[in-house]
């Protein structure tokens, strides 16, 4: 094994006369251990699109979030909240209605909400709080919405790694 260069984010290395299983093994270990950020709970209030509650759900799961202030985030085994707080947990919003022919959601649609604690139980209305875009490298279709249809959930992003869902699995780049 020949190191070329290690950062806290990013680490090179080259290794030689080695098969794939043992090159697959070692992408998954380190993948496994990796800290990432899913989307865990899903509170739709108002889905008017032909697409089920339970498969946007779905789909919000598997988008790839920026973690890279992971670090700042407890587990939330580890939290001592009851579900969620902004020590172990971000919430992000969707609110879209179609006023044109048809109207695509984009995972650019997401917009995070400030960091303050809300329970999905009380059915939060987020409206009035402070909003921030977040970052996607491509737009990932959600759903596409006709004229009149709507869209509106609250969904919250816990810090998980891949030992204890295949959804969290990390992103890693490797060339063959």
């Amino acid at each position: 094994m020949e190191y070329k260069s290690f950062s806290e984010f990013e680490t090179t290395f080259f290794l030689n006369k080695s098969n794939f299983c043992y090159l697959n093994s070692l992408r998954r270990t380190i993948m496994g251990d990796m800290p990432t950020l899913s989307v865990d709970l899903v509170y739709i209030e108002k889905n008017s699109s032909l697409l089920h509650d339970e498969f946007i759900a779905h789909r919000l799961s598997l988008l790839p979030l920026d973690s890279q202030n992971i670090k700042n985030l407890n587990y939330s085994m580890d939290c001592e909240c009851n579900s969620y707080c902004q020590l172990c947990s971000r919430v992000f919003e969707l609110n879209i209605i179609a006023n044109e022919n048809l109207k695509h959601v984009f995972s650019t649609h997401l917009l995070e909400v400030s960091s303050q604690k809300y329970s999905l139980e009380r059915k939060p209305n987020l409206l009035n709080q402070h909003l921030k875009k977040i970052n996607f490298d491509s737009e990932i279709i959600i759903t596409k919405l006709t004229k009149g249809q709507s869209i509106k959930l609250i969904c919250v992003a816990k810090k998980r790694n891949r030992k204890n869902a295949c959804k969290m699995e990390s992103c890693v780049k490797y060339k063959i």
